[in-house]
Order: C-alpha cells, then sequence, then structure tokens
C-alpha cells in the first residue's frame, strides 16, 4: 500500500483548481482558483498563483475554497449519540440525553464523544468550534473531555459546565478551576471558558458567584 504523501511541516500549500468563496464585501466567486497557504495563514488568492518552488500542491478541481466556518455552540460528547432522539421533544432531550443516557457516560465516553466530533468538524469545513459541556458531572469527565480536544487538530473552547450541580457550587472547585486554567500557554489557540444557564435572575441571583469566578481566572 502506498503511503498518501503529506506536506511537511512549515511547506507551503498551493490547493490549484478549485471554486473558490473568497468570502469578501463584494461576495466574489472564483470559478477555478487557487489558494497558497503560507506558515499556516492563507498569502494569495487568485484565477493563477504562481507556485513557490517548495510548494506542496494539491489538486482541487472540483472542490470549494472557503475560509473555514465557525461553530459557536457544540455539544460535543453527544456526537456518541447522533441522530439519537432527533424527533425528541426539548424536555425529553434533558431527560433522557443528561439524566437517562448521559448519566451513564463514563469519562472515556466523554473523550471518545469529543475526538470523534472534533474530526467530523475539520472534515466538514468548520475550523473553530466552541464545545458547551455541560453535563461534565465530575471533574474526571472534565479532564477526559478537556483532554480530548487539546490532543485534537484544530482549534477549540472548552467550555466546562455541571447541569447536575449549581453553577455557584462547581465553579468553586479548585480542581475544575485548575482545568479552566490550564490552557493559557498553549500556542493553538486552545481557550476555556464557563459554562451555565441562568434560568432565573431573582433579587439574590445566586449565579453571580459563578461570573465572578469567570472574572477572577480571567
Amino acid at each position: 500500500m502506498t503511503d498518501t504523501p503529506t506536506p511537511r511541516e512549515g511547506q507551503p500549500i498551493l490547493f490549484r483548481g478549485g471554486i473558490v468563496l473568497t468570502m469578501d464585501d463584494r461576495h466574489t466567486v472564483i470559478p477555478r482558483g487557487d489558494v497558497l497557504v503560507k506558515d499556516g495563514k492563507i498569502a494569495e488568492v487568485g484565477e493563477s498563483v504562481e507556485a513557490p518552488d517548495d510548494a506542496f500542491v494539491i489538486d482541487a478541481e472540483g472542490g470549494i475554497l472557503m475560509p473555514g466556518m465557525v461553530d459557536t455552540h457544540r455539544h460535543m460528547w453527544q456526537t456518541a449519540m447522533r441522530a439519537y432522539g432527533a424527533d425528541w421533544t426539548l424536555t425529553q432531550y434533558f431527560v433522557w440525553y443528561y439524566l437517562q443516557h448521559g448519566a451513564k457516560f463514563r469519562p472515556q465516553d466523554y473523550a471518545a464523544g469529543n475526538l470523534i466530533s472534533a474530526l467530523d468538524a475539520i472534515e466538514s469545513g468548520v475550523t473553530p468550534s466552541v464545545d458547551w459541556s455541560h453535563g461534565l458531572r465530575t471533574v474526571e469527565h472534565g479532564e477526559a473531555a478537556y483532554d480530548a480536544l487539546a490532543t485534537s487538530p484544530g482549534r477549540f473552547v472548552f467550555a466546562y459546565g455541571n447541569i447536575h450541580q449549581s453553577p455557584w457550587e462547581w465553579t468553586a472547585d479548585p480542581a475544575v478551576q485548575r482545568i479552566l486554567t490550564a490552557s493559557r500557554d498553549d500556542s493553538r489557540m486552545f481557550g476555556t471558558q464557563i459554562a451555565f444557564d441562568v434560568p432565573n435572575q431573582d433579587d439574590e441571583f445566586p449565579e453571580l458567584a459563578a461570573y465572578r469566578v469567570a472574572q477572577d481566572l480571567g
């Protein structure tokens, strides 16, 4: 079996002959265009881009070349149950996904769902994704979900949440806070945030404590 050629690290990549959706202000479409990528960034777009001598050329004829899409809210662990309960009501979704089936998910199941979802996102042209992971019952679940994304190709924001507890409780856990600050030196733009809902903003507003944690963690 012959290995599929792949570009070397740092090698310029030229996509040749694809349908280029530039996404500029004029919505320009180049029916047969080229895109040159250098150092991980788009360097040139046009109908006939000259290839550098050391470029890795990819035949993109028949394909679409466009900036990556951004997914701002995805429950990535649920990829393990894709298409399950597609005709449910919202109430049924919360009961079964979080209180029934989701309650049986082990940390390694969260990791598997996140990994599959991350690879699926990249395959579908989604380059950065926000993983709104608010079903993390234990710190071990959170660590497994975090590690799966941190070791996956692509760019992600891991939004840590625990729908089974009040946000002012789990955000006060030092172990959770360590996960939230673990990615600060990651050069791949991998980030974290806190994920929780505020159903009722009553006069006491207990969720304020969770906001304070987010503020303190920066």
